[in-house]
Formats: structure tokens, C-alpha cells, sequence
């Protein structure tokens, strides 16, 4: 473990990556309110870049800046929370550093998105500080420390294919079939995802559709589309029917694969197997959608 007198200046840096759902229900709330959930997640080529200053400092001190976000809350930010959670398991393991930690953040990944930007965030900083004082945390301590901060943030710790179960701390790699394009569309607004849930309740989707890993990759009838699932697709589309309207726009491209919404939105994706066929439906992404004032993006799936 690092002698926190032996901190001194020091600068790392963690690049964060996004995610996308290709299925997600919910089959059940426990009693202290988190819901159950089951997904199948993949990190895609989208980054935040999360860098660390470390200088000495009188005490402990951590602090953010962002300066693609406006409002940023001191304190309310998972970067901060991660921090702390981390610190304070250091402080309970009798080291106590004196410094301030400095994170500054690029955000590439747009917020709101159903993209897990935020919780690929809070990885990034357990990963850092966790290398950084030396504490040489397990994965499963890294993990219990994630599951406090969010159901996608154990995911993060190591991005991969995966099923994701219970209250994101089941986690089930699964060996990729290949490499994939995704074509993203953010519209002008974002989804908060406590209201998603609180939607989602009155009508807890039971475990309804059952997640198959294999199903996401194979044809479906002679269609060629892939089985994708969100269960948050019904009560977020009714209250934003543009997001309807942009995952059957995506349907229809010619080598499509599949659409879905990511998470509790707002970001609508379309996947494809080639290069090629990707580049040409985000240039007509470009034509039919930067009007309305959407974000397009071009991203693969990282293996």
C-alpha cells in the first residue's frame, strides 16, 4: 500500500467507454426499492476521458471539473462519489492521504442517453484510485464498491459482452461473435432515468421476455435482424413519440441488423455487420435528422 506521504504530483489518465443495451427488462423490485433488472451490455467506441491530477495538499480533497456540463453539483457527481467510496475504504484500511485529487473530465458521451457515460465515469475513478494509492483491491471489492454507485457501474470495471443480472452485480461474459457498427442517434433531450423507472412500475414487465444471448446474433426468420429488447421502449416512447419514429427510421436502412433504444434513453441505435453499410445510413442520418437539432454518432463494438 502507498505511504500517503509518498503522494506527490502525479497525473493519470483513464479513457471511459460507453455502452449500449441490447436487452434489458426488469423482472422484479426488492424490498429496499432497487429493481431487478437483466441485461445483455456491450462497450462501444464512444469515450469520456477522465484525467487525475494529484498534488499535496493539508487533507484529503477531491474536485471535478467538466466544462461540457453546465451546472455540475459539487459532491452529487458519481466521479466525486466514487472518490469518496474508495477513500473512505482506504481510510478504513488506516491510510489517509493527504492530497488534493484533481479530476478533470472530457465528456464525449452525451448525458442523459441511456449510454451509462456517467457510470463509466465512476469505474474509470475506482480503477485510477485503486491503482494510484496501491490498495490492490479485488475485483470483487471494486465491485461491491460499483453496485453502491449504480446498477451499470460494475459493468465498467471490465467492459465487455456481458450478461447483467440482479442489481448489476451478476455479471456473465459472453465471447463476441464479431465486430459490429453502431449507428447512434441523440435527439435535442434527455431522459432522466428515475422518472423511466418510476414509469416502469406500474407495469413491472415480470421477467416477460426471456434474454437468450445467443438470440441477439442470429437471424431472425430470414429477416437478418437481430432479437433486441429494451422494456423501458413502451413507456418512454409514449411520452416521446419522436423516439418511436427514429427506431423504425433506422429499421428500415437497407442492412440494418436491428434498432433499440439504449437503457432509459434517449439515445436510439441501429446495428450493422459492415463498415460500409454503417457510414451510408449515418450520412442519411445526417440528412434526415441533424435538422431537428440530433446528435449522430459512428461507433463499433470493442472486443
Amino acid at each position: 500500500m502507498a505511504d500517503p506521504a509518498a503522494i506527490g504530483n502525479e497525473t493519470l489518465t483513464i479513457a471511459c467507454p460507453a455502452k449500449v443495451n441490447l436487452g434489458l427488462t426488469v423482472v422484479g423490485r426488492r424490498e429496499d426499492g432497487y429493481h431487478l433488472l437483466k441485461m445483455v451490455m456491450e462497450p462501444i467506441s464512444l469515450f469520456d476521458v477522465l484525467t487525475l491530477m494529484v498534488s499535496p495538499a493539508d487533507a484529503s480533497l477531491v474536485t471535478l471539473r467538466c466544462p461540457e456540463v453546465s451546472g455540475l453539483k459539487t459532491g452529487a457527481n458519481l466521479v466525486e462519489k466514487a472518490a469518496h467510496a474508495i477513500l473512505n475504504t482506504a481510510g478504513e484500511r488506516g491510510m489517509r492521504p493527504a492530497a488534493h485529487f484533481s479530476f478533470a473530465l472530457k465528456k464525449q458521451i452525451p448525458a442523459g442517453a441511456g449510454l451509462g457515460g456517467g457510470s463509466s465515469d465512476a469505474a474509470g475513478t475506482l480503477l485510477l484510485l485503486n491503482y494510484l494509492l496501491s490498495l490492490a483491491l479485488s475485483e470483487d471489492e471494486l465491485r461491491s464498491l460499483a453496485v453502491g454507485l449504480g446498477a451499470d457501474v460494475p459493468f465498467f470495471l471490465r467492459p465487455e459482452l456481458c450478461l447483467v443480472e440482479g442489481i448489476g452485480e451478476r455479471l456473465t461474459p459472453f465471447p463476441s461473435p464479431g465486430f459490429r457498427w453502431y449507428v447512434l442517434l441523440k435527439p435535442p433531450f434527455a431522459i432522466d432515468t428515475s422518472w423511466a423507472y418510476k414509469k416502469l412500475n406500474y407495469k413491472l414487465t415480470n421477467s416477460k421476455y426471456n434474454i437468450n444471448m445467443r438470440q441477439f446474433f442470429e437471424p431472425d426468420g430470414g429477416k437478418k435482424k437481430y432479437c433486441l429488447y429494451n422494456a423501458f421502449e413502451e413507456v418512454v416512447f409514449a411520452e416521446f413519440p419522436l423516439l418511436g419514429e427514429m427506431k423504425q427510421w433506422l429499421l428500415d436502412r437497407q442492412e440494418a441488423r436491428g434498432a433499440l433504444m439504449s437503457g432509459s434513453g434517449s439515445v436510439m441505435y441501429a446495428v450493422f455487420s459492415d463498415y460500409g453499410s454503417a457510414v451510408q445510413a449515418m450520412t442519411e442520418a445526417e440528412t434526415r435528422w441533424s435538422d431537428s437539432g440530433c446528435r449522430i454518432f459512428l461507433a463499433h463494438n470493442l472486443l
